[in-house]
């Protein structure tokens, strides 16, 4: 476990108890005491289950939350075939790399909120930035990123998605799209209602959430 993150906890954990009082910071501590046995106990494992891994970066973020103003928001999506009692021999979330690339990477964007979609071979990590818009396909939800390589398909409904991100920059403009708002480059309204986006994709607005599209750019 990185120095620097027991420092920064502790400090955060102080705080807390001057500005909320004992029993919250009696709450960060209870978390603090079992991700530091946790981090012992692992180091003696091979495998462990996935929901031990899932528990273990929740109290990671939770953790990081509390020196940061904007909370981190994720979502941990587990593909299909995958359950959370099941052994993992190669640890997805728990190495050293991974969470000392994620502890950097949530001190340099203070404000970001990550999606986070779990494969059966690999988790992706998305800044909301680069997510352009959300495709219901289905059961499954497809990401298209500015990255058109990056293929990222979750199995998660569409509707779980933006539950999450229409607290950002993201809208249901029809129930096939979820759009980032900042990515809309023209609204057409000849033959139906149409955005065109950044990456060139023109997607339909329904008729009952055009209202409530223009009202959002209206209030902003």
């Amino acid at each position: 476990m990185n120095p620097h993150f027991i420092f920064n906890t502790l400090n955060g954990i102080q705080s807390v108890m001057i500005l909320k009082g004992e029993k919250k910071a009696n709450e960060y501590i209870s978390i603090f005491s079992k991700m530091l046995r946790k981090t012992l106990e692992i180091s003696f494992l091979e495998s462990m289950s996935l929901q031990e891994e899932l528990d273990y970066i929740n109290s990671f973020i939770v953790l990081q939350n509390i020196r940061h103003k904007n909370p981190i928001a994720f979502h941990v999506d587990i593909a299909p075939g995958l359950t959370s009692k099941e052994r993992m021999q190669n640890k997805v979330f728990i190495d050293k790399d991974q969470i000392n690339y994620l502890s950097q990477s949530i001190t340099e964007v203070k404000t970001s909120n990550f999606v986070i979609v779990s494969g059966m071979d690999k988790v992706d990590f998305l800044n909301p930035d680069e997510i352009i818009c959300l495709k219901s396909s289905g059961r499954y939800t497809q990401f298209i990123l500015k990255d058109a390589a990056r293929q990222v398909v979750s199995s998660k409904s569409i509707g779980e998605y933006e539950d999450t991100l229409s607290k950002t920059a993201f809208f249901r403009i029809h129930n096939s799209y979820l759009i980032n708002l900042s990515h809309i480059v023209s609204i057409d309204k000849k033959g139906g209602t149409y955005c065109t986006l950044s990456n060139g994709s023109v997607l339909p607005i329904s008729r009952r959430r055009y209202d409530g599209l223009m009202r959002l750019f209206r209030d902003k």
